[in-house]
């Protein structure tokens, strides 16, 4: 998920729990083209405790 608000961008992570249920795992805001390791990796944890 992508926000743009001034020259920030914000980024959140999410995924489908089930059906139309949505968990959105983190989010930060984009200061780079690449997104930090620690944010994917932060996000793929908050996952594992779903699943």
């Amino acid at each position: 998920m992508r926000s743009k608000f001034g020259s920030n961008i914000q980024r959140a992570f999410y995924f489908q729990l089930i059906d139309d249920t949505y968990i959105i795992t983190s989010g930060f805001t984009k200061k780079t083209q690449k997104t930090p390791l620690n944010e994917i990796n932060k996000a793929k944890n908050i996952r594992k405790r779903f699943k």
